[in-house]
C-alpha cells in the first residue's frame, strides 16, 4: 500500500481579479492545505493584494507574466 497523503495543495491563476480574490480565496480555504495562486501579469493591484493577505490564508505567491505571442495572449 502506498502511503497517504498527508496534505491538500490548491493551486489557482488570477489576472486582473483585485476585487474578488480575496473573497475566492477565503471559500477554499482550509488550515491544512497550502494555497498557491500565479498572477498572470495583473495590472489592477491584484498582485500587490495577494501579498497584502498571504499571511492571513498562508498563500505561496507568483508572478508569471504572459509574454507576447504566447497562446494565452492571444484571448486578450
Amino acid at each position: 500500500m502506498g502511503r497517504a497523503l498527508s496534505r491538500l495543495c490548491l493551486y489557482g491563476t488570477v489576472l486582473n481579479s483585485a476585487d474578488t480574490v480575496e473573497r475566492s480565496i477565503r471559500s477554499v480555504f482550509r488550515p491544512d492545505a497550502d494555497i498557491v495562486i500565479t498572477d498572470g501579469g495583473s495590472r489592477d493591484g491584484t498582485y500587490e493584494r495577494l501579498l497584502e493577505i498571504s499571511k492571513d490564508y498562508n498563500l505561496r505567491v507568483y508572478r508569471a507574466p504572459a509574454r507576447a505571442g504566447a497562446w494565452g495572449g492571444s484571448w486578450r
